[in-house]
């Protein structure tokens, strides 16, 4: 009788240990090792246009976290493309594991897809198909669409020890430009040199919560948060159990003038809130806000929806106070027109061509200053002989 009592009481506790879910046991294994998470969630308020750098920061904040948490207690889903199953010893990762095989620039579009609206995204999407075909996405590839569709600001960041710093830098010169091997250049608003330029780079990545990155013509891709430069791993082990060979992670973050692992760099930021659109085309084709083109004259043209709106410049030549002609747009249709020499004489009736025998209006210096405001008098229809 004893021992029938004794194996009931055994078989109970053993049902009972059998019947515990597998999320209790790794809770209670979590409970046991402090984890401590990678980084922090973005509580910032958005500063950007067309773009929200606290949705992408913490898209990749709850990627890192998960991986840091399921690496020290199990297995993570995602890992390096180091440990694509064919090319890995450790088959019996993938049993009953769903994972999700990680790089530099896989990493970086999580992120940067989760800023941008839907229809961006697909509109960037489908202009990466336009130019650069079936190539798949690369730091340049993005960064140069970044910069000539979504008014996104380059900036080139170079060690003088670099082997690509004599060309980098005659290019810059020359073009203001950062020159991508056999591929469309980047257009970049400013150079900085390491060794020279350590407090304006600073003062700069400070400004931005997120910011597009790649180095050496993108053979690494990365985010730069303010002033951290984040990037994900290759060789990046997806469990502490298969990290001895690498010891590696999957996710580094470094400050920014402590990275070493390259030394030519190109960073990317969303345009500002209060920053002027320039040369911007919609993800409907239309142009939009300020135009400078490069055709003569240089002329400087203002767009709402595809259409001319507001006042043109033409003629714009450097050092110059003003333009050599004005034209007032409104809905698309010029109004009205005016040679700049007699604007800035004041002679008065000013004769011009008008839409109308007259039109008021106000014409400006390149500067937003008011050059004239009054009568323009439509030559066909003036009758003073002046």
């Amino acid at each position: 009788m004893k021992l029938v009592t004794v194996f009931f009481i055994l078989l109970l506790f053993s049902c009972q240990n059998e019947g515990k879910p597998a999320s209790d046991e790794a809770s209670k294994k979590e409970e046991l090792i402090d984890i401590k998470p990678f980084a922090e969630r973005s509580t910032d308020t958005n500063t950007y246009q067309f773009f929200n750098s606290v949705d992408a920061i913490n898209r990749l904040v709850d990627i890192e976290n998960e991986y840091f948490r399921d690496y020290e207690i199990g297995n993570s889903r995602y890992y390096g493309t180091q440990w694509d199953p064919s090319q890995t010893n450790y088959p019996e990762y993938w049993k009953d594991q769903r994972t999700d095989s990680m790089h530099c620039t896989i990493y970086a579009v999580h992120g940067l897809k989760a800023g941008m609206e839907p229809d961006d995204w697909d509109y960037l999407d489908s202009l990466h198909a336009k130019i650069y075909y079936d190539h798949e996405y690369a730091g340049w590839s993005i960064g140069y669409i970044l910069v000539k569709y979504f008014n996104w600001r380059a900036f080139l960041i170079l060690d003088e020890n670099s082997s690509e710093y004599k060309n980098c830098t005659r290019a810059y010169n020359e073009r203001k430009v950062y020159p991508v091997w056999r591929q469309p250049n980047i257009p970049l608003e400013n150079l900085f040199i390491i060794q020279k330029d350590s407090n304006k780079i600073d003062s700069l990545l400070s400004q931005h919560e997120f910011g597009w990155g790649f180095s050496n013509q993108g053979y690494h891709t990365w985010i730069t948060r303010y002033n951290t430069l984040k990037e994900c791993n290759w060789i990046g082990a997806p469990s502490k159990k298969y990290d001895s060979e690498y010891s590696k992670k999957l996710f580094v973050k470094t400050p920014f003038l402590e990275y070493q692992d390259y030394n030519s760099h190109v960073v990317i930021f969303p345009p500002k809130k209060d920053q002027e659109l320039i040369n911007y085309t919609d993800k409907l084709g239309r142009k939009q806000g300020k135009w400078i083109s490069k055709r003569w004259g240089n002329p400087i043209e203002f767009y709402k929806n595809g259409r001319n709106d507001s006042i043109s410049f033409y003629g714009v030549f450097e050092n110059k106070l003003f333009c050599e002609s004005q034209t007032i747009y409104q809905n698309g249709e010029g109004i009205c027109s005016g040679f700049t020499y007699f604007l800035y004489n004041n002679l008065r009736p000013i004769k011009g061509w008008c839409k109308a025998d007259s039109v008021y209006a106000k014409f400006y210096y390149l500067n937003g200053t008011l050059l004239y405001e009054g009568m323009i008098v439509n030559k066909k229809f003036d009758k003073s002989g002046l």
